[in-house]
């Protein structure tokens, strides 16, 4: 029985080469975007939404005649939450007052101090007026004011 021999890379060599985009760099993929009146799953489940919903599930969901689907949707959300689905409870709570914004907190409690970065032009005339920037930076005491 002959062996054959190999090269020590070759079990787990790749080919690479198709793998490459067929465009250049800095050229776009896709220059031409979304074709126009392309069907995409946004917009058929809009108009879906606004489907009557079925005889059946209007009973189950506690829904008048000629609901649609966006109404059996809110309306499911409202018994899962009152049932105490807490993922439901918290969807509620967002789509009723927005994500719950986390404070910046220092180690003593209190916001931390911040730091501005202005930038004059050498001659100090304003920005954008000619030669290079001088960068000073001002930090902000707890008042609000700039430290001198």
């Amino acid at each position: 029985m002959k062996q054959q021999k190999t090269l020590a890379g070759d079990k787990h060599r790749r080919n690479t080469g198709n793998l490459r985009p067929p465009w250049k760099s800095g050229q776009s993929g896709n220059p031409g975007g979304r074709p126009p009146n392309s069907v995409c799953l946004t917009s058929l489940l809009r108009e879906e939404m606004e489907q009557p919903v079925p005889k059946g599930l209007l009973r189950k969901l506690y829904l008048r005649e000629g609901a649609t689907w966006r109404d059996a949707a809110v309306r499911s959300l409202l018994l899962q939450s009152a049932n105490g689905n807490t993922t439901a409870i918290k969807e509620l709570l967002v789509r009723l007052d927005g994500r719950v914004p986390y404070p910046v907190i220092g180690a003593d409690g209190m916001p931390p101090p911040a730091i501005i970065t202005v930038v004059y032009d050498d001659d100090g005339s304003g920005l954008g007026t000619g030669g290079g920037p001088v960068h000073n930076i001002l930090p902000i005491g707890d008042n609000g004011k700039e430290k001198k």
